[in-house]
């Protein structure tokens, strides 16, 4: 047990002391938890100790013990009879079924907002995509800043498509989980300037106010993300990855 929570312990010491926000102090620590297992510093069946936490990211034992609720209600974290909370151990089939969610959601996304927005509520995609392209033209934090600009991106198409209620649930309880399941299981952060193009081609048609083509195109364009996940996951269980 002594060698358990020790090596508990240096799994969390990845984590950095927290940066001066404008967040609520338990929203941070929720963050940077979240960042940490989306990011595979914080890998599956890791225990999440409270006091460790805290100590790591500077802060008193109150705002992590919310955040560590709210992960455990999210089943991100998951209580183990003698062990704990943990980070939940996500399966295959998982990463499968919500690619599978995945693809109808961005379908309906696109149709949606290609039907609702106005040509200059586009813009903060375009602006998402810029800073996709310096991210991964970048040397410096280049995979963290890639996966927060290409996540940006697709956020943004939910927020044209639906209501900030509805948006908001999507994002917190369907596309967190799926950026988290896919990291673990598959490298799947965009690596090469092809991406660019493709979400470009994408972008360009979700402009057009087809909302049928952009349907179309969100469909092939989620399709080929997740057999790319399939594929590398397939691989790795083979030995061949």
């Amino acid at each position: 047990m002594k060698d358990e929570v020790g090596s508990d312990a240096l799994a969390l010491a990845a984590l950095n002391p927290l940066a001066p926000s404008g967040l609520r102090v338990v929203e941070q620590v929720y963050l940077a938890l979240r960042d940490a297992m989306a990011s595979g510093l914080i890998l599956p069946g890791t225990r999440l100790l409270e006091v460790q936490v805290a100590n790591q990211l500077g802060v008193s034992r109150t705002p992590v013990r919310e955040a560590l609720q709210r992960l455990e209600a999210e089943r991100l974290a998951v209580r183990v009879r003698g062990r704990g909370l943990i980070f939940t151990e996500v399966k295959a089939t998982d990463v499968s079924d919500l690619g599978r969610i995945r693809i109808s959601l961005d379908t309906l996304a696109a149709e949606m907002a290609t039907q609702r927005a106005k040509k200059e509520d586009w813009d903060i995609a375009w602006r998402h995509l810029d800073e996709l392209e310096d991210a991964l033209n970048s040397k410096a934090d280049r995979q963290s800043r890639v996966r927060r600009a290409h996540r940006a991106f697709h956020q943004s198409i939910y927020q044209l498509a639906f209501s900030p209620l509805v948006s908001g649930f999507l994002e917190n309880n369907v596309l967190q989980f799926l950026e988290i399941s896919t990291r673990l299981h598959a490298s799947t952060t965009p690596s090469d300037t092809s991406t660019i193009e493709d979400h470009r081609t994408l972008l360009h048609i979700l402009t057009s106010g087809n909302h049928e083509n952009a349907a179309i195109a969100a469909r092939v364009h989620s399709q080929a993300g997740v057999e790319q996940v399939e594929e590398r996951i397939m691989k790795r269980r083979i030995g061949t990855f």
